[in-house]
């Protein structure tokens, strides 16, 4: 009679998957490691990011644990059939040829990733979600791994890919997601067992809020006032209050080529200055939801400059990028990329936090805290969004005056 018996330590107990022991060293090539024993052997592993490190040890635990456990789930009979077929069979070996064979068959019919992205594509759509964001992740993924079958994928390559794109936390993180979305598409409709690179784990380093360039409140409504009642260019002026006040990007008002082509540009009918409202559809804002923005986002001095004024959208790049530096030369304003955005962000974040500031951006509260949110006073933020700004009733002289 056959009988098999778990692996016990010296205590009695089920025995437990070997102790890992960090490797680290930073002057080393592959700086991360791991050092652990397995069977009396002492073992080295080295890797090039912690990302690598973390997958490694857990893939390891789970194979280490899957064969130990592989003994509690002996079936007695099965394990007689396979010895009956075996015998039918003549040898083993007839059976691995029958199996290899069996299995060139199956990978002739397996499912390949541009399959498993129109799948993917294909649900969003069907449930009413802007596919755009998935359809530019998975461009990116085609174009590195190829069409490639679906059980091709590699956690490790995965790891590495991932972790070296040249994009933030939460954009790489998109990337991942939109992957292991496709595979879990193709494993939910019976395309694939199971998902390979589910295992796959993001390098995150510590988020630290520090002080990023920004706009000082009075060069602000120096800039604004200016523009609209000096300059008298009150469309222009509408234009940088949504910008300043709202942290929308500049795509929205000055599109490049393809989204004029497109129509994805904010529009007038998408504008209610007395009502005090703007409604951005996601096919514009290019999200999974459309974007509302009103009086209950406490922003009480935009609306202002938005009444009886025609923004004359779509605005040229060129036009734009000439007019803009204009009037921050004239006004005493130093212009950085995103510089309105990230106004925005950090001053709003100081007087209500940044999951208000993610929902009025469009963003994650954590893309607020890593790209936008800065050390600022919540007496500054105070003074960025109103107070100096009371003098829009007199026509703004006053203020513009400052």
């Amino acid at each position: 009679m056959l009988t098999l018996s778990a692996k016990v330590d010296k205590s009695g107990q089920m025995e437990k998957a070997p102790s890992f022991r960090n490797y680290d060293k930073s002057k080393r090539a592959n700086p991360y490691g791991w050092d652990y024993y397995l069977h009396g052997k002492r073992m080295r592993v080295t890797f090039k990011t912690k990302a690598e490190k973390t997958a490694y040890h857990k893939e390891f635990t789970r194979k280490w644990y899957g064969d130990r456990d592989a003994l509690l789930n002996f079936d007695a009979i099965e394990y007689r059939r396979v010895q009956s077929l075996i015998h039918s069979a003549g040898s083993i070996n007839a059976i691995e040829s029958a199996v290899r064979i069996h299995r060139d068959e199956l990978s002739q019919h397996q499912l390949r990733l541009s399959d498993a992205i129109a799948m993917r594509v294909q649900d969003v759509v069907r449930r009413g979600i802007n596919p755009y964001r998935d359809e530019l992740h998975c461009k990116r993924i085609l174009e590195h791994f190829g069409d490639i079958k679906l059980e091709e994928f590699k956690p490790l390559e995965v790891s590495r890919w991932v972790n070296g794109l040249p994009y933030n936390y939460i954009t790489k993180k998109g990337h991942l997601k939109a992957l292991n979305a496709c595979i879990n598409c193709a494993v939910r409709y019976g395309k694939l067992n199971h998902n390979p690179i589910q295992s796959v784990t993001l390098e995150r380093s510590r988020v630290e809020i520090t002080e990023r360039d920004i706009v000082e409140p009075r060069d602000l409504h120096r800039l604004l006032l200016g523009v609209a009642y000096e300059s008298k260019d009150r469309p222009f002026a509408a234009v940088l209050a949504l910008l300043f006040f709202t942290g929308m990007r500049v795509s929205l008002l000055a599109p490049g080529t393809d989204k004029r082509k497109r129509g994805e540009y904010i529009t007038a009918d998408m504008i209610n200055a007395k009502r005090r409202e703007i409604h951005i559809p996601a096919r514009v804002t290019k999200t999974q939801r459309s974007l509302l923005i009103s009086e209950s986002n406490h922003i009480k001095h935009l609306w202002p400059f938005l009444e009886g004024v025609d923004l004359q959208t779509p605005i040229g790049q060129t036009t734009f990028n000439d007019q803009r530096a204009e009037y921050c030369e004239r006004y005493g304003v130093q212009w950085s990329p995103n510089l309105h955005r990230r106004s925005c962000a950090s001053y709003y974040a100081a007087l209500w936090g940044k999951s208000m500031a993610a929902e009025l951006l469009g963003n994650s509260p954590d893309m607020i805290a890593s790209n936008y949110q800065t050390g600022t006073f919540k007496e500054k933020a105070e003074k960025y969004f109103g107070n100096d700004l009371d003098h829009l009733d007199d026509g703004g002289h006053t203020a513009a005056k400052r």
